[in-house]
C-alpha cells in the first residue's frame, strides 16, 4: 500500500515534466510557422511590387520606342 501511495506521488511531477516538454515543442513549431507565414507575406508583397515596377518599365520602354 505504501508503494502505491509513493507511485501516485511520483506520477504527478513526472506528468508535469512531460507536459512541459510537450508544450515547449508545440509552441516552438507554432512560432516557427508564424514566422514562416510572415516571411511568405513579405515575399509576396515584394514580388507584387517588383511586378508592378516591371510593368511600369515595360510601358516606359514601349513609349520610348514609339517616340523614336
Amino acid at each position: 500500500m505504501e508503494n502505491l501511495a509513493f507511485l501516485i506521488l511520483l506520477i504527478c511531477p513526472l506528468m508535469m515534466v512531460g507536459m512541459i516538454i510537450f508544450m515547449r515543442g508545440t509552441h516552438g513549431k507554432e512560432k516557427q510557422t508564424n514566422q514562416n507565414s510572415a516571411q511568405a507575406k513579405d515575399l509576396q508583397n515584394n514580388l507584387n511590387t517588383l511586378k508592378e515596377q516591371n510593368e511600369h518599365l515595360a510601358r516606359e520602354i514601349e513609349s520610348l520606342k514609339r517616340t523614336q
